[in-house]
């Protein structure tokens, strides 16, 4: 299990299940948290990856800069673009991710085990950091 953190209280954090990595977001995703998840992104991912989930399973409030940060992820890591799922958005959150177009960029799964589930069953080359 690999942990790396960028926010003050550890609330973004990207967490390794078996070359799955876990982007685990905080309850509100404002300027301020989403700034943080940009500086993680850019300071690359923390080892090799096969595939990122999005953990908005605690994620009650996601501000137009947190769906800016989703969009860096993607272009980010090119790699990985077909591969990166958004995981446990609340139906409110669901509905403005589908509205901003995140479907034609990231897959979505109810919860993360489903994610790392699906993304452990396909083939497909790491990423590194």
């Amino acid at each position: 299990l690999v942990r790396r953190s960028v926010s003050p209280v550890g609330q973004i954090r990207f967490e390794a299940h078996e070359g799955i990595l876990v982007l685990h977001l905080p309850m509100e995703m404002t300027y301020d948290s989403a700034r943080s998840i940009d500086l993680l992104v850019q300071g690359g991912l923390p080892g090799p990856a096969r595939g990122i989930v999005v953990n908005l399973g605690r994620t009650r409030y996601f501000s137009s800069s947190g769906i800016s940060s989703l969009f860096l992820l993607h272009l980010h890591f090119p790699a990985l673009k077909e591969r990166v799922f958004i995981a446990g958005a609340s139906p409110q959150i669901l509905h403005t991710l589908r509205l901003a177009g995140t479907q034609h960029f990231f897959r979505f799964a109810a919860t993360v085990d489903e994610a790392v589930q699906a993304l452990s069953a396909e083939p497909g080359k790491e990423a590194g950091t």
